[in-house]
């Protein structure tokens, strides 16, 4: 465009009033002057805006410009020159947004929902470590924004929401830029706001495994005799007493399986090749199976409710924790979107919930509940797993179950609609992904499961359980002696 014509220059003045100097037009503007014109005009975080300007003889520089606030000086950043005997020679290669990265202590308004910490102080109380499993979503999302503000050099200052759609109300007045909680993205807030970076997640062997193994041994008996078959026909082993039957084969697979050996004797690869495969076959499948049975024999009885289903045909009651969130949560669940969406859960609490209201219980008491009675509760586990730890004994811990009762879905961090920043906190929030520190920040905060200490009370193994193995070897080394005495015996005669 040429920014020397005046209706040009009009064009483009209505253009910034609509704030269109955004990332979705791409703008090249020739001028004979330099770009001090376009310090009034509305450009941003995101604009896609190179000034064109003529030198001496018939070289032209370029600059590309964008303003870290409408309210800012513009940033001219030099892009390369054209000449009309070398051509353009344009030097940023490097990612926009990474270049762009020094916000230079701009002031982002931030909300977020807090429900037991303390609002006296909210910085120095999400910081804290102590009771960290209280709003420990909110600490997760305040400690990944404050490493974003040491990368990008902008400062933040919170205000606190009463609930979620309170922060969305405040991003959609323009009173605070950022949401620092995370929310399940949905169609209607999609419609409020833009998202930024997904930082929370709301027996030994089977027939199958001993079929497969079978079929395989009996695979490899077929080959063996294959191979003596081939063996015999094109080679001349009249000097070895060699047998190519069907038992022969049998005997040494079986042999292969008891890692006992083979009598059978072959000068063939492919033979030698298959016995070799058995006999590896047969040792790591052993090691696993006998490390499978230690295992197990160390590990406490076995929990049967593992899934919705298991939980629905037993005689547990359910309840929930009396707070905003469950109310909301079985709420929705009624409805019939929800019904069609997750027909399991919905029909967990209509045999186990006849009444919301006669369900939902305070903290304390459902905590109480699960731990004397046949009940079982539903609440965030990031709240219920430290009291689970300080109050729950060993065994007690090793007897609870976890069910998930919804597919977990991916949260987000809210900005505010159409903000020329969305993209770079989109790229800071997937360079921590990449680099670990998000793994690192969400194993600071969320709160670590109860520990189960299994070996410390592990179950000893009795006789009656182990009798029959001793009972067949009492009897082979019996068997095994009267035949050696027979022969023995028959040998003297």
């Amino acid at each position: 465009m040429d920014y020397d014509c005046n209706h040009n220059k009009d064009m483009f003045l209505k253009m910034s009033d609509q704030l269109m100097l955004n990332t979705s037009f791409s703008w090249l503007i020739w001028s004979r002057s330099a770009y001090s014109d376009l310090e009034g005009m509305n450009l941003n975080m995101d604009s896609e805006v190179t000034w064109a300007t003529g030198e001496a003889g018939f070289t032209v520089s370029l600059h590309d410009l964008y303003k870290i606030n409408f309210s800012w000086s513009a940033v001219s950043t030099p892009a390369g020159k054209w000449d009309n005997t070398t051509g353009l020679h344009y030097n940023l290669s490097e990612y926009k947004y990474l270049r762009r990265a020094d916000l230079q202590g701009l002031l982002f308004n931030a909300a977020l929902v807090m429900k037991d910490i303390p609002t006296a102080n909210t910085a120095s109380s999400l910081t804290s470590e102590d009771d960290r499993h209280i709003d420990c979503k909110a600490r997760y999302n305040y400690a990944l924004y404050r490493r974003l503000a040491e990368k990008f050099n902008f400062t933040m200052q919170l205000q606190v929401a009463d609930s979620d759609d309170a922060m969305l109300r405040m991003l959609q007045r323009g009173d605070a830029q950022l949401a620092i909680n995370s929310l399940i993205m949905s169609s209607q807030r999609l419609d409020a706001i833009d998202f930024t970076g997904a930082t929370w997640k709301f027996r030994p062997f089977t027939k199958r495994v001993w079929l497969t193994v079978l079929t395989s041994w009996m695979l490899m008996t077929i080959a063996i005799q294959l191979v003596n078959w081939l063996e015999s026909r094109r080679e001349n082993y009249s000097h070895l007493n060699t047998d190519h039957s069907w038992g022969a084969s049998v005997i040494t697979i079986t042999g292969a399986i008891s890692e006992q050996g083979t009598e059978l004797e072959s000068n063939w690869m492919t033979w030698r090749i298959i016995y070799l495969v058995t006999l590896v076959q047969v040792v790591l499948l052993n090691a696993y199976y006998g490390a499978c049975l230690v295992s197990d024999l160390l590990q406490p009885p076995p929990k049967y409710i593992l899934t919705v289903h298991d939980l629905m045909r037993t005689k547990i009651h359910i309840g929930y924790v009396d707070n905003k969130q469950n109310k909301l949560l079985c709420g929705k669940i009624y409805q019939s979107s929800f019904a069609m969406s997750d027909p399991v859960t919905m029909e967990l609490y209509k045999n186990k919930m006849h009444s919301a209201d006669k369900s939902a219980f305070p903290f304390d008491i459902a905590v109480e509940k699960l731990h004397k009675e046949h009940f079982a509760i539903h609440d965030d586990v990031t709240s219920l797993y430290p009291v689970i730890e300080r109050t729950f004994n060993n065994d007690e811990k090793c007897a609870i179950t976890e069910i998930p009762l919804f597919t977990p879905r991916i949260t987000y961090t809210g900005i505010q609609k159409r903000s020329p920043y969305k993209e770079l906190f989109i790229y800071g929030f997937l360079k921590m992904k990449e680099k670990g520190v998000m793994a690192r920040e969400l194993s600071t905060w969320r709160p670590q499961p109860p520990m189960c200490q299994i070996l410390d009370n592990f179950h000893s193994v009795k006789m009656e359980t182990v009798i029959f193995a001793f009972s067949i070897f009492v009897c082979g080394v019996t068997i095994a002696t009267f035949l050696l005495l027979m022969e023995r015996f028959q040998c003297t005669r």
